[in-house]
This record gives C-alpha cells, structure tokens and sequence, in this order.
C-alpha cells in the first residue's frame, strides 16, 4: 500500500510540476538533474517490484502469445497517442512510459523466456548485457562527447548513430573490465 501511495505522489508532484519547479528553483545542474528525478523514476521501480511481488511474468506465462499481442497493442497506441498532457519533467516522466516500458519489458521477456534455455541465444544474452550499468552511466558522457558529434555529424541522432555509441560505449567498458581485473572498481561497469 506504501508503494502504491508514493507511486501516486510521485505522478502528483510530476502532473502538477511541484518536483520540477521545486529542484530546478533551489538547486544547480548536477543536483537537479540526478536527485529531482527521483520521483520521475519512482513509479518505474514501484513498477518493476509489483510485476516480481505479484508473480506477473509467471500468471501470464499461460498465454504467453496473447500477452505479447496485447502488449503489443497498448505499446503502439501509447506511443502513437500521447494521452498524458505531458507532465512537467525533465526526463522520464509520466504514465505513458511507465506503461510503455511495462510493455517492453513483457514482450521482450516472454520473446526471449523459452530460448533462454538454448546455450547460443543465452550467451548472446549475457555477452550484450554484460556491461549494462557501465554503458548507461557512459551513453551521455559518449553520445554529448566531441568527438561522437564529429564523427558522426547529423547521424549522430538516428537508430544507426545509437548502436555506434552503444559499441563504443561496450568496448570502453571492457577495457575498463580488463583494466580494473577482480578490484571493487569493476562494479561500477558490471
């Protein structure tokens, strides 16, 4: 119930532009832009715990097709409609995604769930998302560098300037890997 009340603060403070107005008035850049969207990404944790508590990916596991048609369906309508009268955020926000990354997240693991269990596909897995902590806190310092802008130019904004920055992001990563070897450091990349 706690949960359920804090995920409902959080859209109030969102919709209403409280959480935005209040970090954006009284702090600067860095602290704004981590700590102010705290409750732009609570419903999505809020979200990720209940879909575990309530054993969701096991209930809907039965109709494993027709789970990932619907999800289907409400990930093209919520992404084609935008319902949400664009809540006042800075990034993240808003029920729209929370439903859409539900969505994502449930077409995905039932597509991918019964071939997990074959040795190639689980190795392909594991191998691409190996180093998913490190490539999101490396994306924006790559993807914002010089360096990306210059080589990539206008393409730096499509699907194909995306999967350059996500590889150069995974081999910064490994080399940090092989770098750091068994230290405490490699948690921050792993």
């Amino acid at each position: 119930m706690i949960l359920q009340i804090l995920m409902i603060l959080s859209y109030i403070f969102q919709y209403s532009g409280w959480n935005y107005t209040f970090f954006r008035k009284h702090f600067t850049y860095p602290y704004y832009n981590s700590y102010g969207r705290f409750f732009n990404t609570l419903p999505h944790a809020i979200s990720g715990f209940q879909i575990a508590e309530f054993y969701i990916t096991i209930k809907f596991k039965i109709r494993r097709n027709l789970t990932i048609i619907i999800n289907l369906l409400i990930l093209i309508i919520v992404s084609v409609y935008k319902f949400d009268n664009n809540p006042i955020v800075s990034k993240f926000g808003g029920i729209r995604l929370n439903i859409a990354s539900i969505c994502i997240f449930l077409i995905f693991f039932y597509l991918f769930h019964d071939k997990a269990g074959n040795n190639k596909i689980k190795k392909f897995l594991d191998i691409i998302t190996n180093y998913t902590a490190g490539i999101y806190f490396l994306h924006f310092l790559i993807g914002y560098g010089h360096f990306m802008k210059f080589i990539l130019g206008k393409q730096i904004s499509t699907l194909f300037g995306c999967i350059i920055i996500y590889l150069v992001s995974y081999i910064s990563c490994f080399i940090l890997d092989k770098l750091f070897g068994n230290s405490k450091l490699r948690h921050l990349i792993k």
